[in-house]
This record gives structure tokens, C-alpha cells and sequence, in this order.
């Protein structure tokens, strides 16, 4: 779930997209990221499953947020 009414916030996608994203901008130098180069800097920040980490990139392409150019992630703002 995106905002989850019942479950701790730590388990929403929300919440744990901020930490790909921070990520992302930790990578500013390049501008795009292997993804599992940038799976590697998110569990430095924070604990998360590799299916986890799949929903937070699938939520934030949804939402314009990033963007894939050859097989690699893209930082759209």
C-alpha cells in the first residue's frame, strides 16, 4: 500500500521511496544509475527487500519521477 491505515508508515511504499530517491540524488555525479548499483545505495540507508525496492521504482515512474533510459534509472526533476 501506498499510505497503509493500519500498518506501521515504515512498510509503505510512501515512506520508503524517499530513500530511492534519496539515493538517486546521491548519485547526482552520473546522471543515471544501474538499478542494482542503486539497490546497493538504498540498503546502505535503509533495510528494504529487493521487491519493496521494485514497488517504490514502479510508483515513482508511475508518477513521472523517474524515468528508464538503457536499462538504467533516470532522475526526472
Amino acid at each position: 500500500m501506498l499510505i497503509p491505515h493500519d500498518v506501521l508508515p515504515d512498510d509503505c511504499i510512501y515512506f520508503n521511496a524517499t530513500f530511492v530517491i534519496k539515493a538517486l540524488k546521491g548519485q547526482k555525479k552520473e546522471k543515471n544509475v544501474d538499478i542494482a548499483d542503486l539497490y546497493c545505495e538504498v540498503r546502505k540507508m535503509r533495510k528494504m527487500s529487493f521487491s519493496l525496492f521494485v514497488l517504490c521504482l514502479d510508483w515513482l515512474f508511475l508518477i513521472g519521477s523517474i524515468n528508464v533510459e538503457n536499462q538504467r534509472i533516470v532522475i526526472c526533476f
